[in-house]
């Protein structure tokens, strides 16, 4: 090629690619499922998203200063492994305990609906909650992202959602939160409902659901009750 091809172009020069940018753009997991049987699950990495050209420079730069990315380990009936992501106000970031960090916190739970679902999903959102005074944590669920149960990804919503609340809480208690402002979206706002049931102290007083998609048969027991369901639900 010519030393122009070579070089990138009319500039005369190659693009310049910025320090912090990752090249690469996709996480594989190879996972033994069985004797000879082996799954391999693809992610995308943090740098791909940070740097993808739906975060403008403004949040990119915000992002890349306030998020702290942490796994936190749980022993509950099986070994989850949940990836949290978090922007923590100033006077807190540092806070080891005893007790719980103090002021608000709010809690984003995406939904668990494609294979590709992760924390991510409320990336733009991180940032005007953190300038109104809110640190912000936002979790990949089980199955989703970076976090699995027992070592595996290839985990259905299903198998875990009945102790969903069980496991919110117990992440809360590894970030030494003590109460959240849940946002939700899809099936995770179910989650919330049953910490509402489960855990309501755990609960601060305004959340938000976007979307939300909730088996009324499983969170309140209504199989056996004789009640007519408004239409839609």
């Amino acid at each position: 090629p010519s030393r122009r091809g070579r070089e990138g172009g009319r500039g005369g020069a190659m693009p310049r690619i910025p320090a912090m940018l990752s090249l690469e753009t996709r996480c594989v997991n190879i996972q033994n499922v069985g004797t000879d049987v082996f799954q391999v699950v693809e992610t995308s990495t943090d740098n791909s998203v940070l740097w993808g050209e739906l975060i403008k420079d403004s949040e990119r730069t915000f992002l890349k200063r306030e998020m702290r990315t942490s796994i936190l380990r749980l022993l509950l009936r099986d070994s989850y492994q949940v990836v949290a992501r978090a922007m923590w106000q100033p006077d807190v970031k540092n806070f080891l305990g005893p007790g719980y960090r103090p002021g608000k916190c709010a809690l984003l739970l995406h939904a668990p609906d494609h294979l590709r679902a992760s924390g991510w999903a409320w990336a733009k959102l991180a940032r005007p909650l953190f300038q109104r005074g809110f640190s912000v944590v936002s979790l990949d669920l089980p199955g989703y992202g970076g976090s699995c149960i027992n070592n595996r990804s290839d985990i259905e919503v299903d198998s875990w959602r009945h102790y969903a609340a069980e496991v919110v809480v117990q992440c809360m208690n590894e970030l030494f939160v003590d109460r959240v402002h849940i946002v939700a979206a899809g099936v995770s706002c179910e989650f919330a409902l049953k910490m509402m049931e489960q855990e309501p102290r755990r609960l601060a007083v305004n959340h938000i659901f976007h979307n939300p998609i909730v088996d009324l048969d499983k969170l309140i027991g209504t199989a056996n009750l004789d009640l007519q369901r408004p239409p839609g639900l």
